[in-house]
């Protein structure tokens, strides 16, 4: 195996969805053996351990899918304020999200820690975060201006904060 074969192996199973295909592969291929060369291991033996992980895929991604997403799922929310406004003062102390559920109730909220970089705020998504989640965020300027950042989609990377009245 080369190098470049052996680094795209080695992403591929940087997530554990990754290493769970690896491995259900890798059993799948000595079942595949073992049934060839072996008359009392039935040819269909191969096709059932298939079925069994895809059988174990859907129930992992039914039960949670967020196991079969790794570390690198962080995502970078930039927030998009108004062209026509100026950048908002932010009291960093008291600006907050909020994570909810699919039936909208509250599951886990906090700081947003929100970091000011190139091309202005950005807020990194709790790794916790399940895909059928939503986050709402309120920003709170030094001034007492309010601006809420309305439901929006975990995987979302650009969103508008709207001002309170």
């Amino acid at each position: 195996m080369d190098d470049k074969g052996r680094t795209t192996l080695v992403s591929a199973v940087t997530t554990p969805l990754g290493m769970f295909v690896l491995l259900a592969l890798i059993v799948d291929g000595i079942v595949a053996v073992a049934a060839a060369s072996n008359d009392r291991l039935p040819m269909w033996a191969p096709l059932a351990v298939l079925v069994l992980v895809v059988v174990l895929f859907a129930a992992t991604l039914w039960w949670k899918d967020s196991a079969l997403y790794g570390p690198s799922r962080l995502v970078v929310v930039k927030l998009s304020f108004p062209v026509d406004a100026p950048p908002p003062n932010l009291d960093l102390d008291k600006c907050t999200y909020e994570v909810r559920d699919a039936d909208g109730k509250p599951r886990l909220h906090g700081a947003a820690g929100l970091k000011w970089g190139h091309g202005g705020w950005t807020f990194n998504t709790p790794l916790s975060v399940r895909a059928s989640e939503s986050i709402l965020m309120t920003l709170v300027e030094r001034d007492g201006q309010k601006w809420e950042i309305r439901p929006f989609d975990p995987f979302e990377t650009v969103v508008q904060p709207v001002v309170l009245q």
